[in-house]
């Protein structure tokens, strides 16, 4: 296996996106210097203040990265998701398939620099639950409505914790490199959004063009739920049972079914057409078109009940049935019932 130095991972990137890693590492960098000279500044900073970079991750990619520390050729199983974890986004991770499985792993240079001091740093990170809880509980927010500005974050979230209000806000966002990459201008006006969203603009029109609709509640534990980095799990409904058994039937794991879970969800606000969203499933485990007509009824009946950030959080079922169903009902009544009704 080749070896690469962090520096030139690092110069696998554009210029310009090595300068955004920086500002959202908090690493001090002149962006008038040369490429080569921008990743040896960044090599540097993280390789010798690695806790830099660690209290900037998620508590998932810190305790990640231990694994990594100790592991064989410094690799851990990886999971496909349609999206990059925070350590790959960095240029810190690369991965390879192994003939039964994808593994992401680390240089040694990064190893080497991380074993001194991880298992102190993982010790204290996990002890720190009021700065994680934070990050998760608006990660949580964002993947439920999608996107949201600092303002409607704090409205959401300092009900279930005080300290959110800003500047506190300010502050628990700052110290996040998941949440603080996930700003996005809109309308000359400044948003957060999903990690999961792939096209910010896309939605928000679609959010725009539903005024009418209120935004839906959630309680504190589904928004904690929701901000799972990794494995988002949308609120329960009666449909999630059986779909959620058609799922563990093809993927036999309980952590598997939930990561898919999750996916599924993601990928589905992001308006994913249904076959799309099962086919690399079907192409890797063997299956039945009874299986097949199962699993896509039990998915189309959990689909309609979760939330969608087009629908400001609400179910498609919720708004067919408190919005389009009333207006069909309405317009079918008499004139003469609709001067009564308002007359009572």
């Amino acid at each position: 296996m080749e070896e690469y130095p962090l520096e030139e991972m690092f110069q696998m990137d554009t210029k310009k996106e090595m300068v955004t890693t920086a500002g959202l590492l908090g690493i001090r960098i002149n962006s008038g210097k040369r490429k080569a000279e921008i990743a040896e500044r960044m090599a540097e900073a993280i390789l010798i203040f690695p806790q830099l970079l660690l209290e900037k991750l998620p508590l998932q990619e810190v305790l990640k990265l231990q694994q990594m520390v100790y592991a064989k050729d410094h690799a851990v199983p990886g999971n496909p998701s349609f999206i990059m974890d925070c350590l790959e986004q960095i240029g810190l991770t690369d991965s390879r398939y192994n003939g039964k499985q994808t593994l992401d792993f680390i240089y040694p240079d990064l190893a080497k620099a991380l074993l001194p001091v991880i298992d102190k740093f993982a010790e204290k990170a996990r002890a720190n639950e009021n700065k994680y809880r934070r990050e998760q509980l608006i990660l949580g927010l964002l993947n439920l409505y999608g996107i949201l500005s600092f303002r409607e974050i704090e409205e959401l979230s300092s009900d279930y914790d005080p300290g959110l209000k800003i500047p506190g806000l300010y502050h628990a966002i700052k110290g996040s490199y998941l949440l603080k990459s996930r700003g996005a201008t809109i309308d000359r006006k400044f948003y957060l959004t999903s990690p999961y969203m792939t096209d910010p603009d896309y939605i928000w029109e679609e959010i725009r063009s539903r005024g009418s609709i209120s935004r839906a509640g959630f309680t504190e534990e589904q928004i904690l739920d929701a901000g799972i980095w990794g494995a988002p799990k949308p609120p329960v409904t009666a449909a999630t049972g059986p779909f959620r058994r058609e799922l563990y039937e093809m993927q036999k794991t309980e952590p598997a079914t939930d990561w898919l879970l999750g996916e599924y969800w993601m990928l589905l606000n992001n308006d994913y057409d249904h076959v799309s969203l099962f086919q690399k499933v079907l192409d890797e485990k063997p299956h039945t078109l009874e299986s097949v007509n199962a699993l896509m009824s039990r998915f189309n009946d959990w689909s309609n009940d979760v939330p969608r950030w087009i629908l400001k959080g609400n179910s498609s079922r919720h708004i067919f049935e408190t919005h389009e169903k009333l207006t069909r009902i309405s317009i079918s009544l008499p004139v003469s019932w609709h001067a009564t009704s308002w007359k009572t």
